[in-house]
């Protein structure tokens, strides 16, 4: 699922932001609406266990408590940012939510060995390196050395945000906080870029 997730933004990337809008918002209602409904609609539950219940985590299965599924966690992020966050930031952010994580959960699980916060340290260096190589493989705004150094930061940022664990789904607040972070950044770095969506 986390690497399907990679067509929000490169979708974005070959389009603008209109139909990037156009498309996303009528999905992520359906994808909520549905989310929300199977706890309600006996034959929709069904419908949803059948189908999806393979790929769901334990919690996310578990009936007795109303919770959303990633997928919806990653589409109310996307829909919020893509009205919030600047383009290029955008794109960044939930590229590193499919690669790095995917990437950070796969290793930590097959091979971490070592404690790093709440997750493993084999799995955060595998977030944090492949977060790197979505840095240098991104668009950018201004393409100096200042905007590359601001979003390795937001990287190793990434890193403690997805090795710490939240009360919030990851998949929610690992781009929104990335976003954030380096929104911020960027407006302290480079007063003179308009730092809105585009």
């Amino acid at each position: 699922m986390h690497v399907g997730i990679l067509i929000i933004p490169v979708v974005y990337y070959f389009t603008n932001r209109e139909f990037a809008i156009a498309i996303l918002i009528p999905i992520s209602v359906i994808f909520v609406a549905t989310d929300y409904l199977r706890f309600k609609i006996n034959i929709l539950k069904t419908f949803c266990d059948y189908f999806f219940s393979w790929m769901l985590r334990s919690h996310e299965n578990n009936y007795s408590k109303i919770k959303l599924t990633g997928a919806s966690y990653t589409l109310l992020a996307a829909s919020i940012g893509i009205y919030f966050i600047p383009r290029e930031i955008f794109i960044l952010a939930f590229s590193i939510l499919s690669i790095s994580d995917t990437s950070a959960s796969f290793i930590g699980r097959y091979f971490g060995k070592r404690k790093f916060v709440h997750k493993t340290f084999e799995g955060s260096l595998a977030f944090f390196i492949t977060g790197l190589i979505i840095v240098f493989l991104t668009p950018k705004l201004t393409y100096t050395p200042l905007e590359y150094y601001i979003c390795i930061s937001g990287v190793l940022f990434g890193t403690f945000i997805e090795a710490t664990e939240l009360q919030i789904d990851d998949n929610f607040i690992t781009p929104i906080s990335i976003s954030l972070f380096l929104m911020i950044a960027y407006y302290i770095s480079f007063p003179q870029l308009n730092i809105l969506p585009n």
